[in-house]
């Protein structure tokens, strides 16, 4: 079981959309172009992102609206290093497109952003009914992923995007939200393969996932949002003591995660998990198959 990383709300990112990282000082750095093609840049229906990847990982250096443009961006006073470039749809932030280059001092780089679609679908099996409702994760290395809602008779199908021939690809089982039309992150996360994509990219892939042994229990938990808090004021679910979703107390938090029959704990720590700001009790039992909690926390 793996912690599900949280998504980052467009008021807390680094880079907004709309905004760069400042230049490096003159001969430091170099130019980087990227290039995409027209069907992505007639509205603001895409976002182009740069992303950097340094010793401590990957981290974005540009986020823009794709459109209305010319399909053309100029970033002057980069700092060297490899670059990814992507096209990624503005509501789901789904990667439509990408493309690489190393950019070194002193030079101009042209990255080309590419259509990086291919298809997979396929069936899981369990010797016991699956939890619902639920998604899938594709991780394709290092860090972009895709995700896709499994069918009430365990079927799914998904388009994924930056697939070369044997790409490293890892499927995760979550459970998901109460809302279909509303993304909410899992608190926790199953991994159910880790293969190697034996195809180029733009083909149709069949993967069965059997034998697929999951928690039976869908639970949503819910933390109001509380109105007197302060906006720098972190958050962070607990459940059965491992570390869950951070979140502001302005904005309350919508989760949930996979559950085996028992009783668990859930709890609201302080963003230093000194302090429990509430916390509950439940008891699952069979055959139930799906449960929601919600943790008020006090006024103050």
């Amino acid at each position: 079981m793996l912690t599900a990383q949280v998504p980052i709300p467009e008021t807390d990112r680094y880079i907004k959309l709309g905004t760069r990282i400042p230049e490096v000082p003159a001969g430091q750095g170099g130019e980087l172009r990227v290039v995409a093609d027209q069907q992505w840049c007639r509205d603001a229906a895409y976002i182009i992102e740069v992303r950097l990847t340094e010793r401590s990982g990957v981290k974005p250096v540009a986020r823009l609206s794709a459109g209305p443009s010319d399909c053309t961006w100029k970033f002057d006073g980069m700092p060297v290093g490899l670059y990814e470039a992507m096209v990624l749809t503005s509501e789901h932030e789904q990667i439509v497109a990408n493309g690489r280059g190393i950019l070194s001092r002193g030079a101009t780089t042209l990255i080309t952003v590419e259509s990086a679609r291919t298809e997979i679908e396929g069936r899981l099996t369990s010797s016991r009914a699956l939890p619902s409702p639920l998604r899938l994760n594709f991780l394709v290395a290092p860090s972009n992923s895709w995700t896709t809602r499994v069918a009430a008779n365990g079927t799914y199908h998904v388009k994924i995007g930056d697939v070369r021939e044997r790409t490293s690809l890892a499927v995760f089982a979550e459970a998901d939200g109460q809302v279909p039309s509303e993304s909410s992150t899992a608190f926790n996360i199953f991994q159910l393969t880790y293969t190697l994509i034996p195809t180029v990219q733009g083909g149709l892939i069949r993967l069965d996932l059997e034998d697929v042994k999951l928690p039976p229990v869908v639970l949503h938990v819910e933390v109001p949002a509380v109105a007197e808090a302060q906006f720098d004021e972190f958050a962070e679910m607990s459940f059965d003591g491992a570390r869950g979703p951070g979140f502001k107390l302005l904005r309350g938090l919508r989760t949930q995660g996979l559950a085996e029959y028992g009783t668990h704990t859930i709890r609201v720590l302080t963003n230093d998990r000194r302090r429990v700001l509430a916390e509950a009790g439940i008891a699952l039992a069979a055959p139930e198959t799906e449960s929601r909690v919600v943790l008020k926390i006090p006024k103050r």
